[in-house]
């Protein structure tokens, strides 16, 4: 992923001030909260990126939305975001922080896209063998995306295994043109 110059400045910055502040477990809760409602609430990205509202209208939303649920520190570094005039950097800040925290705590990210919801008990194996395989920490993101038919595609950092019915079926058919 190319990442933007301000994404990584303030990246670092907000890592750097977490651990020196001693609160990094907690400003990756926080940031996590914040990526979660990015990623599931369309309003609230929306809201973000939306460059007709007023920054200052924007701090004020956001310091009423997040007031009891982030540490102090964090809200200041969001709304510090908007009177920059960064916000729109928000997820990429976030990722690149997270990127910084795995790297420092050994911890290697894998996604699994499943043609349907698994529980708690696969995960939990998928895991397990990630565990076994990488000798390290895993994070396990899941997503549904029912064109996939059945199956599977594990994703762990640059390596991806691509077990899914809609996966197979592309390659038969490239086969099958390349044959003429």
């Amino acid at each position: 992923m190319n990442e933007s110059v301000i994404a990584v400045r303030y990246g670092k910055a907000l890592y750097a001030f977490a651990s020196e502040e001693k609160q990094l477990e907690t400003v990756k809760k926080d940031v996590e909260l914040i990526m979660n409602c990015i990623n599931t609430m369309d309003d609230f990205k929306a809201f973000i990126l939306n460059p007709i509202i007023n920054h200052s209208q924007k701090k004020q939303v956001i310091k009423e939305i997040f007031k009891d649920k982030l540490h102090p520190s964090t809200l200041s570094f969001i709304t510090l975001l908007t009177v920059n005039k960064r916000e729109i950097f928000l997820a990429d800040i976030i990722r690149y922080f997270l990127k910084l925290y795995n790297a420092q705590k050994g911890i290697k990210l894998a996604s699994i896209k499943t043609a349907y919801k698994i529980d708690d008990e696969l995960k939990k194996l998928i895991i397990k063998l990630i565990k076994k395989k990488f000798n390290t920490s895993v994070e396990l993101e899941h997503t549904v995306n029912p064109a996939l038919i059945g199956g599977f595609i594990l994703r762990i950092e640059d390596q991806q295994i691509d077990a899914s019915i809609s996966g197979g079926l592309a390659k038969i058919k490239k086969e099958l043109l390349n044959s003429e």
